[in-house]
């Protein structure tokens, strides 16, 4: 099924045929996201030549981060005959041995962003997609049979688990447990890391048990860079399914839960996708709703990830009617940098039509760098520590203070774009009518600073007089005299 998006955007690779032409394939790769910060990623040759190069790098929660938990798939053809014909080759080299999938593959295309082969092999042609559910750290791997004779494909499944930027001869050490539950399977890494689940959808499908190292496989472009460049591929066995026209398969690797997994079958999958991004060309500017400027649509929304793993900050985020999002600088090795982050944010958010994500991004990064402030004027003034309260209690006094002077600032920075008429329209909910009813937000905002920051520590925190002493360094009076002057204005300024 051909992935569209209402614009014809496919992207065709041409090479020559022949040996040199082939082996320029590996030089070019593909990537397919998952908005997490989670990547599938190869080369068009199917050569392994990167540490990051997998058909599922997870982005898990702190402290793994992206971690590498499928990185091949090995995969035979099987005719009535009983002959076996591999996709791939295994060419020995000094160095070790290297993967290649280009010998049988005759086309290369990316369709709105994402990748398909076709490989011929001598009378069966077989169409091949890689897919990631949004929000996942999920991918489909689908087969569709495109010649008339049906076939037997075997998809051998080739782990190490590690991070991403660990090198390739540091996996988690193999073999790996293997559990079944019906024609569900848990690839269980050990320790604390999440097992990989595998299923198959396809016609008379099965999995054979069959451990088995590939030994000394060898990343050219880290063997080039004079990094570690070889490592082991360990293997539970194979599946196998019926392949014909009608009847296509689907091998899926994840490691979120089986729920999650099963929302989405292989004939769902592409239509979500299509829709979602169907969406982001339509919400953008209408230059940009074909050709190359739709792709860079596409392309852009690779960069704008909800980073998996910080769940703090996300629940700190939506408590506030706010969501989390971040930039990734740059796939496959960066992470999300702010100055990076604030350089991109025109053209991957404004200029794509997505101004609600720019606000999160930027309301994320001003969260972060307050409690960059608490620490750095932690660390300044530690020496002041005198153990007379809890180290706790001394930390929210800083970061109170940090807090309302940011906020000082800010409405500062406010008044002076108001007297400089850089500011016409009015604050959201605001009336001329001096006897409509305030509500509680503008309410305490009109309180004195001391009053509204005793009666949000005291009603709203939960703190005691003598914490908030301690926090504010004003005496537990003082404290209890701005409470009772808070309470009586928000009373009078509500109408209670």
């Amino acid at each position: 099924m051909m992935l569209a998006t209402g614009t014809d955007l496919v992207r065709t690779v041409r090479w020559d045929a022949t040996e040199e032409g082939r082996r320029a394939l590996a030089e070019k790769e593909w990537i397919v996201t998952n908005g997490l910060g989670g990547y599938a990623s190869g080369t068009l040759s199917g050569a392994l030549t990167r540490r990051y190069h997998a058909y599922l790098v997870a982005a898990l929660p702190t402290p793994f981060g992206r971690t590498v938990m499928l990185n091949y798939i090995w995969e035979r053809i099987r005719y009535a005959d009983g002959r076996v014909v591999s996709l791939h080759n295994m060419i020995d080299t000094p160095g070790g041995k290297e993967f290649d999938a280009a010998r049988w593959l005759t086309s290369f295309r990316l369709e709105a962003g994402l990748p398909v082969w076709t490989f011929d092999v001598e009378n069966t042609r077989i169409e091949k997609r890689v897919l990631m559910p949004h929000l996942q750290n999920t991918t489909h791997i689908s087969y569709r049979l495109l010649s008339n004779d049906p076939v037997r494909l075997e998809l051998r499944p080739l782990v190490a688990f590690r991070l991403h930027e660990a090198p390739v001869n540091h996996p988690v050490a193999a073999p790996y447990g293997l559990h079944a539950f019906g024609d569900r399977f848990d690839l269980m890494p050990g320790g604390d890391l999440p097992p990989l689940r595998m299923f198959l959808y396809g016609d008379e499908k099965a999995f054979t048990v069959m451990p088995e190292h590939f030994d000394n496989a060898v990343y050219t472009l880290e063997q080039n860079r004079g990094y570690e460049c070889c490592g082991d591929l360990w293997t539970p066995g194979y599946f196998r399914f019926h392949l014909s026209a009608d009847k296509p398969g689907t091998l899926v690797a994840s490691t979120e839960s089986w729920e999650t997994i099963g929302a989405l079958d292989p004939v769902e999958l592409p239509d979500a996708e299509q829709q979602r991004r169907t969406r982001l060309i339509a919400t953008a500017p209408r230059a940009a709703s074909a050709g190359f400027a739709a792709e860079m649509i596409l392309a852009a929304d690779q960069f704008v990830i909800t980073p998996a793993g910080r769940g703090e900050e996300a629940a700190r985020a939506r408590a506030a009617g706010d969501e989390v999002r971040t930039v990734i600088a740059g796939y496959h090795w960066f992470t999300d940098w702010g100055r990076d982050t604030m350089i991109s944010l025109e053209g991957l958010t404004l200029c794509t039509g997505r101004q609600r994500e720019a606000g999160y991004i930027l309301r994320t990064f001003e969260a972060r760098d307050l409690l960059q402030d608490v620490f750095v004027r932690a660390w300044e003034r530690l020496t002041t520590f005198r153990g007379q309260s809890s180290l706790a209690t001394w930390l929210h006094r800083l970061g109170t203070n940090v807090v309302l002077e940011r906020m000082r600032v800010g409405k500062r920075e406010a008044l002076r774009l108001i007297d400089g008429d850089s500011v016409e329209t009015e604050t959201p909910g605001t009336e001329r009518d001096a006897d409509t009813r305030m509500d509680l937000d503008r309410a305490l905002t009109s309180l004195p600073a001391g009053a509204r920051t005793v009666f949000v520590l005291h009603d709203i925190e939960g703190y005691s007089h003598d914490e908030i002493a301690a926090m504010t360094g004003i005496a537990p009076g003082t404290a209890r005299a701005q409470l009772w002057r808070a309470r009586r204005s928000l009373m009078r300024l509500l109408d209670l």
